[in-house]
């Protein structure tokens, strides 16, 4: 820490500077701290790409306050020379102090992970000495519940589904990298100069896709979705109705939900399926996407973030990021590629080809492994089946190679042969396909049942992209 000298120290020796402190350390072999004699100090720890020293940093007016701390506009330097507008908050010394940087700090740790345009970014954090400060993205235009209530005269239409819009692509994009922000609201929404909502306020967000209260918390009982008040669980869902809301305050400049009902009615009301109502001038397509797909009681009949998203875009005609299409594509991949799909340097195991082969609820030509099956084929010269036909009931064609010549039966083939005959005939599925398909002519390809694969079938599995053959 630093003294009023502004010297640094452990416990007793002071030093000028953090480097002199740890190289002394380093050199002397001496413990840290008396309360641990074995820690030794073997090398220093470099200063994470987050970190931000305080003479870095510049405070100018205040702007606001939190339940933990308090912010206030100034600048970061960067580079040594350059400055940057910048929002710093810095914990509260009053209360419980310790709290309040645990809750700060907590606040960090999930913002260090995001960057979208409709979330606000983190910059870094002051952690080198007292008081420690969180530094943020700066956004202009100040509270979004402000500018909606101090607005002149009617925001335009097509500003207002900007805005809806914009909040959905943020809270979708942080329901992808699972995360809850359990705290959607106007008043938690930064607006730009230049027309751009930011999501803010993550002093109550949790990593997952589901959180459950574990005490008595305040929390905005206005907000809330039915299941938390019923059970104080918090899932994306439970987020998507707080964002109907969010919607309901966009078109009506700023309102407050529930503003006629005392506060201990509003749990029996949403309960029991009572929502603000929209003013006359709403667009009905507004009203049904929150009406039908974010306020349902049952949070299984509401929308995904994306969802909600895709119809806001169809609505409005209004184009996402770019960075949103990345996103999906992203999501796309992750769905539609499970790590069980993925296809070794030695080439699609059998099961593989067997799954992908009945995909399309018809009999699919497996590949030959170059150096794997077309070896064996040469090898040991298998015959493939006469009796085998397609669909129309005619054999197929004999194809030049090893699979198309007869050679002398032996005794082990006599004996393969016994056993077929006393096997159970296959059970077959609603599609017709036989359950049991790992056949050598399944494993290794039969030249007159190729079928050709649904184009979508293909995209969706990397196996089937690069090794069918195509009918």
């Amino acid at each position: 820490m630093q003294n009023k000298k502004n010297k640094f120290r452990i416990e007793k020796l002071c030093f000028p500077t953090v480097q002199q402190l740890i190289q002394h350390h380093i050199n002397a072999r001496t413990p840290v701290s008396t309360m641990f004699p074995d820690a030794l100090l073997v090398q220093g720890v470099f200063r994470q790409p987050w970190e931000v020293s305080h003479d870095d940093l510049q405070t100018v007016h205040k702007i606001g306050e939190g339940t933990f701390g308090e912010v206030y506009f100034g600048y970061m330097r960067i580079a040594g020379k350059k400055k940057r507008q910048c929002v710093i908050k810095i914990a509260k010394h009053q209360g419980n102090a310790n709290k309040n940087v645990r809750e700060i700090m907590k606040e960090a740790r999930i913002m260090r992970n995001f960057d979208h345009p409709n979330v606000v970014r983190m910059f870094g954090v002051a952690i080198e000495k007292e008081p420690m400060a969180l530094i943020m993205e700066f956004v202009d235009g100040g509270s979004l519940e402000k500018y909606l209530r101090t607005a002149n005269g009617p925001i335009s239409q097509q500003e207002k589904d900007r805005m809806c819009c914009d909040a959905a692509w943020g809270l979708e994009y942080l329901h992808e990298s699972h995360f809850l922000h359990r705290d959607i609201a106007a008043r938690n929404c930064l607006y730009s100069k230049l027309k751009v909502l930011k999501i803010a306020d993550f002093g109550l967000s949790r990593m997952g896709d589901a959180y459950q209260l574990k005490g008595p918390t305040k929390l905005p009982l206005k907000w809330l979705a039915p299941e938390t008040i019923d059970t104080g669980v918090h899932t994306q869902k439970s987020d998507v109705y707080s964002f109907g809301i969010l919607i309901w305050e966009i078109y009506t400049q700023g309102g407050t939900p529930f503003k006629h009902y005392a506060q201990s009615h509003i749990p029996n009301l949403v309960m029991q399926g009572v929502r603000p109502e929209f003013p006359d001038n709403t667009p009905l397509e507004v009203k049904q996407i929150v009406m039908r797909y974010c306020w349902p009681t049952n949070p299984k009949e509401r929308l995904t973030m994306q969802e909600i998203a895709f119809e806001l875009e169809h609505y409005s005609k209004i184009s996402p990021p770019y960075c949103q299409y990345r996103l999906r594509d992203a999501v796309d991949d992750d769905l539609n590629n499970p790590p069980s799909d993925k296809v070794s340097k030695e080439g699609p195991s059998k099961e593989q080809i067997q799954t992908a082969a009945v995909a399309d609820g018809k009999p699919v030509n497996a590949p030959t492994v170059v150096g794997q099956a077309s070896k064996k084929v040469k090898n040991k010269q298998i015959k493939s089946n006469d009796n085998s036909s397609d669909n129309s009931g005619k054999k197929p064609n004999r194809q030049k190679g090893s699979l198309g010549h007869r050679r002398k039966e032996t005794d082990d083939d006599s004996s393969r042969k016994n056993m077929r005959k006393n096997k159970p005939a296959a059970t077959t599925t609603t599609a017709g396909i036989p359950e049991a398909c790992g056949s050598m002519r399944g494993e290794l390809g039969d030249p007159g049942s190729q079928r050709r694969v649904d184009k979508e079938k293909v995209r969706r599995r990397t196996v089937a992209r690069s090794n069918f053959q195509h009918g």
